[in-house]
């Protein structure tokens, strides 16, 4: 590959921005292909509980419960089983990677993403976000896991002072993150943000 190439491969495209050799198709970003060595472009869709902005485009997709409210039933079958049909729903959309799997503590209840996550504590957040990310790649989808670690306000996006001692992070926060990359044989790609916005 060459230099622009790897680098093509490392930054994605906003969802609003249609240049280069790939198109969107209208998800939450997308990242070029390299078409010569057979590498297929990448169409992201924000689905932490459903396939979000296909109707747009004449595209329909589940709207499951919140994660929040799913995780209420302790089940990591069904967390599978709700990331796998969040995953046939990415494909049947043309999709091939899942911005969803929020694995990030519950512990702000005005935080405007609570909805995405999967509780407060670490070993219930990691073991659902990570099952639901394995359900998402049993379909050939390419898994996510976010927002990572100590984002749990919503307001102030690009700056925010969080004040956590290391031995406190690494055993709760850092701890679910541990967790959800091993159950979902660590294939997931860790987004701390959607960059690719």
């Amino acid at each position: 590959m060459t230099l622009e190439e790897k680098i093509s491969l490392l930054h994605g495209q906003g969802s609003s921005n249609t240049s280069g050799p790939t198109a969107s198709n209208g998800g939450a970003g997308w990242a070029n292909g390299i078409s010569r060595l057979g590498i297929p472009a990448i169409q992201m869709a924000d689905s932490a509980y459903g396939v979000t902005r296909g109707a747009a485009s004449g595209r329909y997709s589940t709207a499951l419960p919140s994660n929040l409210a799913a995780a209420s039933a302790w089940d990591p079958q069904a967390a599978f089983e709700y990331g796998a049909l969040i995953g046939r729903e990415l494909r049947a959309e043309g999709y091939s990677m899942s911005l969803g799997g929020g694995v990030n503590l519950t512990r702000e209840p005005r935080n405007g993403r609570t909805f995405e996550y999967q509780g407060e504590d670490p070993l219930l957040a990691g073991t659902l976000a990570g099952n639901f990310v394995k359900g998402v790649q049993s379909e050939n989808i390419i898994g996510d896991l976010k927002h990572y670690a100590i984002n749990d306000q919503e307001s102030g996006r690009n700056a925010v002072n969080a004040n956590i001692d290391k031995r406190s992070m690494r055993e709760s926060d850092l701890r679910a993150f541990e967790i959800a990359l091993k159950i979902s044989d660590a294939g997931a790609f860790m987004c701390s943000y959607s960059r690719w916005r």
